[in-house]
């Protein structure tokens, strides 16, 4: 039996791989660039899986519980991206950013 130090998150990529099993493990391996086996090995809790790896499973899922999984125990939240408005040209942005820092 494997020693599981973080057995909640070990939990979740089981529910989210094996059972049910909402992703594709092997697509998420490839997209993450990490072997088929040591994503098993994450999943399966024989292997720490690192944090920098959260951001990539996200990004290879979209799917927020991996994201909420980490913010569960801050005051964080997750909020949507809001589109920003491009009401002025890159120079334009570029040049008042210039005179507001006086360079120019």
């Amino acid at each position: 039996m494997p020693v599981i130090k973080y057995q909640g998150f070990q939990n979740l990529l089981y529910r989210k791989f094996v059972s049910p099993g909402e992703h594709d493990a092997k697509k998420v391996a490839h997209a993450i660039n990490e072997s088929l086996s040591n994503l098993y090995n994450y999943i399966e809790g024989f292997c720490y899986c690192p944090p920098d790896i959260i951001s990539r499973i996200y990004n290879a899922t979209e799917d927020p519980d991996f994201l909420n999984f980490i913010l569960n125990d801050t005051d964080m939240m997750l909020a949507d991206r809001q589109d920003a408005k491009a009401d002025k040209s890159i120079l334009e942005e570029a040049l008042d950013i210039a005179a507001a820092s006086g360079a120019v």
